[in-house]
């Protein structure tokens, strides 16, 4: 598990702009350890576990029916902190920190409800967000641990975790790599979730590190322009030969398991509901499976990534008119799964990715400039600018020109600070033919 390591795109833009060539970057990964707990110590654990969801539930109701769907974080933790303490036997920290995720919970919802609002008036949507028409339930064994004052780390790979009776040492294993990192004193260690695998039925301990560099722009030697979308999963213009992701494997690998979850659903015995949990953690797992091989081909070391700003474009997706096969689709497209990807592996690799304004990316010609509808007739795969008929498959021009959009960002603090607008392109550069390349595409499916 991996989180995106550079916070919001205006931080990011902010970065790439005002401090010249060297950017300041910070990277985090999330590191999942599995713990080797006995049957004494599961036990305890997953007793403490049950203990800060009950709180959290019991604080969710409070907010809920008391102080009228709000859950201010001071507030909460003079009201309740001390019956959390009596009532569920939690340690002073677990107590403060089911309140702090109660209270985020209910921020994140009130933003949902508000940003539902002004898609509303903006026309973007008609449906309503029903968020908080009832209490918040957590389900999930999932408990956030503070390191230093939750958990620690010991010799012989051993963690530390506290619990309602006390601290239990567990000895845990994890992915060589990650588990170097963690005990290079390099990365700086944050507030871990403690998870059950209900499924394997087993305890993880995810970790998140963080490690400050930089990076200076120069020492890029490529540029490129990603454009992503449903029918390619991935477009990439690299300057020289690019590179066309097929969507059609996973979408017909996603349909398969469709179809067979609704005849498990239909026969309905004991039996097919086990399958059907086996069969809803398959389906967890295909789309970052893809997202995962398909941003290691992108992140490469000394090359600058441009993506897409796709920001609010899930409520800008018209649906309407849509079959119901092409619904599932647009409601299932996992592109910010594959941009944090590429954005955290690319500063992992000693690359760099940054986020590019999307805005008629792929209705604007990349030699003359022109944006029109008309550019690309009926949405089709073949791109004809009718200022100055450069000709290009039209998947191909929305990454040619988020390219030429992260040259333009780049080269505008060189030295010289000259900025290239004139791209260095060829009119019979027109990409791969359709029909030729849906025989021979790119699959990252396992199995396909």
């Amino acid at each position: 598990m991996y989180s995106d390591p550079r916070g919001s795109v205006k931080g990011r833009f902010a970065n790439l702009l005002f401090q010249g060539n060297l950017v300041k970057d910070s990277l985090t990964l999330s590191i999942k350890l599995n713990l080797s707990a006995n049957y004494e110590q599961k036990a305890l654990l997953l007793r403490t576990m049950d203990s800060y969801r009950d709180a959290m539930n019991y604080v969710s109701r409070y907010a809920f029916t008391q102080l009228d769907k709000r859950a201010n974080k001071r507030k909460l933790n003079d009201l309740l902190y001390r019956e959390l303490r009596i009532r569920y036997n939690l340690p002073s920290q677990l107590a403060q920190s089911a309140i702090r995720r109660v209270a985020s919970t209910y921020q994140g919802e009130w933003t949902k409800i508000k940003q539902n609002a002004e898609h509303r008036k903006l026309g973007y949507t008609k449906k309503y967000y029903h968020g908080l028409e009832k209490a918040p339930e957590f389900k999930s064994r999932t408990t956030e641990i503070v390191y230093g004052r939750d958990y620690s780390f010991g010799k012989n790979q051993t963690a530390s975790v506290n619990t309602l009776e006390g601290r239990v040492r567990v000895a845990y294993e994890g992915w060589t790599p990650h588990v170097e990192r963690l005990r290079s004193g390099e990365w700086k260690i944050g507030t871990a979730k403690l998870w059950y695998d209900k499924g394997r039925k087993a305890l993880y301990l995810i970790v998140p590190i963080t490690r400050e560099q930089s990076v200076d722009l120069n020492d890029m030697t490529q540029v490129q322009g990603v454009d992503v979308g449903m029918r390619y999963l991935a477009v990439v213009d690299t300057g020289e030969k690019p590179i066309f992701v097929k969507g059609s494997p996973i979408h017909h690998k996603k349909r398969h398991l469709q179809r067979l979850r609704k005849r498990l659903q239909e026969k309905g015995t004991r039996s097919a509901k086990r399958r059907l949990a086996a069969l809803s953690r398959r389906e967890r797992r295909l789309t970052p499976d893809v997202n995962h091989r398909l941003s290691r081909k992108i992140a490469q070391p000394q090359v600058l990534v441009g993506i897409e700003d796709l920001t609010h474009i899930r409520v800008k997706i018209n649906t309407k008119r849509k079959d119901t096969e092409e619904r599932r689709q647009a409601e299932q497209w996992a592109f910010a799964d594959l941009h944090s990807k590429i954005l955290y592996k690319s500063s992992l690799y000693g690359g760099y990715a940054t986020r590019q304004d999307a805005h008629y990316t792929s209705q604007g010609c990349p030699r003359c400039e022109h944006k029109s509808k008309n550019n690309r007739p009926g949405k089709g795969l073949l791109f004809t600018c009718e200022a100055c008929g450069y000709t290009l498959h039209a998947d191909l021009v929305g990454g040619r020109n988020v390219r030429l959009r992260t040259l333009v960002a780049r080269q505008g603090r060189t030295i010289t600070g000259r900025v290239s607008t004139v791209p260095d392109v060829d009119s019979n550069d027109t990409g791969p033919d359709p029909v030729e390349e849906s025989r021979n595409p790119l699959t990252l499916v396992r199995g396909s």
